[in-house]
């Protein structure tokens, strides 16, 4: 299974951000799951939201 990240938590910040991600990682851990927004990044995320975005992301998953 590919998604399941709410993408419209990037905006929010890396609290929102870290709340929508730590529940996911006991899942991706078992295998057959990649954790990712589906679609689009929206339009009102910034750059540094998004890269704020990939470090927590790497943080809980590890680079992959």
């Amino acid at each position: 299974m590919i998604g399941g990240v709410n993408k419209h938590v990037i905006p929010l910040g890396e609290n929102a951000i870290r709340a929508e991600l730590e529940p996911l990682r006991a899942l991706a851990a078992e295998g057959g799951f990649i954790p990712m927004p589906d679609h689009r990044i929206p339009p009102d995320t910034s750059l540094e939201q998004f890269r704020v975005y990939l470090r927590v992301f790497q943080e809980i998953f590890g680079r992959r």
